[in-house]
């Protein structure tokens, strides 16, 4: 065999062991681009059990609603419990807001994104929780109380099918005191939650 016949072989098989190392390259890119994404997307969804206790804690300070309301407006694509979420949190900024037009326009948005978040999720006995807590805390004479018999109805008939271990302790407790000193309830609707509620907490 010539040399120039064996150089040529040689090059060849260079070239392919080039062509070889150049897809493995750009495969080992890719699969730890995609590695990196996902990381860094499961990194970005927020715990579900951690903003609850944000929301919670709102009721301790009110003030700390629009920076949460910020957090939650970053994430993309939010779900019905996100949404209702924020709707909280734009009660709360109802709350704290001295101007009366303020607190009509925040309060309008906030009974606005929960009733979107139902339409969404209509039978998820937290949103509902969250209308009913929001409706049954504003003053009749705004007129957003319309739907506080409809969550109570929703939520009573809710409590036995909904996964509890996923809901934080304080979370329980709190939803527990809130429907139990709530006037909206009667001593029957007390009871039954009182039965549902104690095998939980």
């Amino acid at each position: 065999m010539s040399n120039q016949r064996q150089i040529k072989i040689r090059l060849k098989a260079i070239i392919k062991v080039l062509i070889y190392k150049s897809i493995l390259l750009k495969s080992i890119r890719f699969i730890l681009f995609i590695f990196l994404f996902h990381s860094v997307s499961e990194a970005a969804e927020p715990s579900m059990n951690i903003l609850r206790q944000e929301i919670f804690a709102l009721n301790q300070n009110s003030r700390m609603a629009p920076d949460l309301l910020l957090k939650l407006e970053q994430i993309e694509n939010p779900s019905s419990l996100i949404i209702a979420y924020k709707a909280v949190c734009e009660a709360h900024i109802a709350k704290v807001v001295s101007n009366p037009f303020e607190k009509y326009f925040y309060l309008h948005k906030a009974n606005k994104h929960l009733s979107h978040a139902i339409d969404l999720d209509y039978n998820n006995i937290e949103i509902r929780f969250l209308r009913y807590a929001v409706q049954v805390q504003t003053p009749k004479i705004l007129g957003f109380r319309k739907n506080i018999e409809e969550d109570k109805k929703v939520i009573m008939n809710s409590f036995t099918s909904f996964d509890w271990n996923q809901v934080d302790r304080k979370v329980i407790n709190y939803i527990y005191d809130f429907m139990m000193e709530n006037s909206e309830c009667g001593e029957y609707e007390k009871e039954r939650l009182n039965y549902f509620l104690s095998e939980v907490i």
